[in-house]
């Protein structure tokens, strides 16, 4: 106990008690003994009595705030994502299909199975039984999961897609069987959380197709999309391996109702990606590469373009992820003009509040600004000048007041919350607790 103070309250004294980083109020009743008290909550009990023997204690809360922090930034491209036949990751304009290279791949020597996690700013794809992922935030790349002998089949030619929190891949395997499957990603995105669940699984002689009983399904590529009903629509592609032609087909994850959408001969090799609503398509069985958009209610294939690079397949819209753009947020009371002397804060005391923001990311931000909702809090005043662009590591700092009221003397506490905001967009919050007494205290 490094200082303490005493008041002395009808027949209670408060001791103000100071540690490092909390500040508390001890009342006991009189007597020379002193009660050992902590909080490890953030906002400690405000009139807790505890009574041993002829002692009381009253904790009253914490008045110091731990800073905040943002998450990195995802930020989505306008572009989607393609991979080709020598392992790498490009970046697809949906206007002109200009390529930009994204990553290259050490871990696998083909990408198949590629979908984008527009959540994390991730891309997977798979090879053999084994996804893999690629972190936009740290450029690099790893084993998702290794499901060796857990599915009927292998992802190396057969599609995937990322949504709503799952990893959706189709397997096949050499006589022809084709199995969906899912799997639940992790909240880093870089591991899964639990095993593959098959949805699905499609045996030679009856395919996705009834009216082709000799299909052998291979998935071409997958997408997910929501029909309108609250349920959840895989679309994919498969190809006949014994005829060359292929079909278009969706599988309602709500009913495991498969439904075919279009049947194509001469074939498409539909390689499928959504972006900005639309269904995009390359069909790798062309050379080059003809870029399609595909309706994906009819199935109406529509070529747009082609492919500077022989593609392998293709994933949704691409996301980023950085810290850029990073802050963090404090708020403290930094002093009081204590009106009735009491050495508490009551009604009509004016409390000042410090905010700081700073820039925590990798590079310069803009338009920076922080704001508090708190009925009755003065106007912000802040160096520099709001918005803010801050360099990294600079901070913006705000200072205000506020009266304490009577409403906070009965409540017996001030709540409120500090935002940082980049732009529109909120960045980090900071909550700041402090105690009111409604009772002056006397001497």
């Amino acid at each position: 106990m490094d200082h303490v103070e005493s008041l002395r309250v009808r027949p209670v004294t408060f001791h103000e008690t100071r540690a490092p980083s909390r500040k508390y109020l001890v009342a006991t009743e009189m007597t020379s003994r002193f009660i050992s008290v902590s909080s490890r909550r953030p906002r400690a009990i405000l009139l807790a009595m505890a009574l041993i023997g002829s002692v009381s204690a009253v904790v009253v809360s914490t008045i110091e705030q731990t800073p905040a922090s943002a998450a990195p930034v995802v930020t989505c491209t306008n572009t989607f994502l393609a991979a080709d036949n020598a392992a790498r990751l490009y970046r697809v304009d949906p206007v002109t299909f200009a390529q930009t290279l994204e990553f290259t791949t050490t871990q696998s020597t083909i990408m198949n199975g590629l979908a984008s996690n527009g959540d994390l700013g991730i891309a997977y794809w798979g090879s053999a039984a084994i996804i893999y992922y690629y972190n936009s935030l740290t450029g690099t790349e790893g084993v998702f999961a290794n499901l060796t002998g857990q599915l009927n089949g292998t992802i190396e030619s057969a599609g995937a897609a990322y949504f709503g929190g799952y990893y959706y891949f189709g397997v096949e395997d050499g006589s022809g069987t084709a199995g969906l499957y899912r799997i639940r990603v992790g909240p880093t995105g870089l591991a899964p959380t639990g095993g593959p669940q098959q949805l699905a699984v499609d045996q030679p002689e009856t395919g996705l197709d009834t009216r082709y009983p000799n299909n052998q399904p291979d998935y071409g590529d997958l997408v997910v999309t929501a029909n309108g009903l609250g349920q959840h629509v895989v679309v994919g592609s498969t190809v006949n391996r014994r005829t060359g032609e292929s079909d278009l087909w969706s599988f309602n994850v709500s009913t495991s109702a498969f439904i075919h959408i279009r049947h194509y001969n001469p074939g498409l090799g539909l390689q499928l990606a959504i972006h900005g609503g639309t269904v995009y398509a390359a069909d790798t069985r062309q050379s080059p590469n003809v870029m399609m958009t595909v309706n994906p209610t009819t199935g109406v294939a529509t070529a747009v373009g082609t492919s500077a690079n022989t593609l392998v397949d293709l994933a949704d819209t691409w996301c980023r992820r950085s810290d850029t753009g990073m802050v963090s947020l404090t708020k403290s009371r930094t002093s009081t003009v204590d009106t009735d002397a009491s050495g508490n804060v009551t009604p009509g005391d004016v409390l000042t509040y410090r905010f700081g923001a700073t820039n925590t990311g990798s590079s310069t931000i803009a338009n920076v600004r922080i704001t508090d909702p708190l009925p009755g809090l003065s106007a912000l005043s802040c160096t520099p000048t709001q918005p803010a662009t801050l360099a990294v590591g600079a901070t913006l700092t705000c200072t205000a007041t506020y009266v304490v009221s009577g409403a906070d003397g009965v409540a017996g506490e001030i709540v409120n919350t500090a935002t940082v905001s980049i732009g529109s967009t909120a960045h980090a919050t900071a909550v700041h607790t402090e105690p009111v007494f409604a009772v002056e205290p006397t001497v």
